[in-house]
């Protein structure tokens, strides 16, 4: 690994929000020595769709990350490919509750990240990363950085490794889970 900073490309707008979310993500680049780019966008990649049109990929390479609450009150982050959709059925067998999203304001408070830009870095020390077996479909996937124009591409074996995320199946897109 690289022991350079992270710095930005391009142009960044703060109109999307984010500035902490983005500042916490670029941190923990720093402090966990990954070496990958972030992308700032100059336009918004706050969905699947618009991020895989700024970024010239599929949507399915777009990470999506979720943030998420279970009966008991604790709260994590779900990242599944882009055009994957929950599974209730798997959902409540994986996590024993049905699937919850938070809401816009839940979403900030809880994780620091904006909607949009909600990823799987730079979290508090008390939100789990869990990640779906869809995301093995593709070589390479991209997340949010914090913001909602901001992107990061990582192998997603790479991905699972910088946020300590557990792999999961609890898609309707997810592929066979592998042994």
């Amino acid at each position: 690994m690289m022991d350079s900073p992270i710095g930005p490309k391009g142009s960044f707008s703060l109109k999307e929000g984010g500035v902490m979310g983005y500042e916490a993500v670029k941190k923990y680049f720093e402090e966990h020595h990954i070496p990958n780019e972030i992308i700032l966008l100059n336009e918004s990649s706050a969905t699947v769709e618009l991020a895989a049109k700024a970024l010239g990929r599929e949507p399915g390479e777009i990470a999506k990350t979720l943030a998420m609450e279970l009966k008991d009150g604790t709260h994590f982050v779900l990242v599944i490919m882009g055009t994957a959709r929950i599974d209730n059925r798997k959902y409540k067998e994986c996590f024993g509750s049905k699937a919850k999203m938070l809401s816009l304001e839940e979403t900030l408070t809880v994780t620091g990240h904006p909607v949009g830009g909600v990823c799987p870095f730079g979290l508090p020390e008390n939100i789990g990363v869990y990640l779906d077996e869809s995301l093995k479909k593709y070589e390479m996937v991209f997340p949010a950085a914090g913001t909602g124009n901001s992107a990061v591409g990582f192998a997603p074996e790479e991905l699972a490794r910088v946020t300590g995320g557990r792999w999961v199946d609890v898609t309707k897109d997810s592929p066979e889970a592998e042994s």
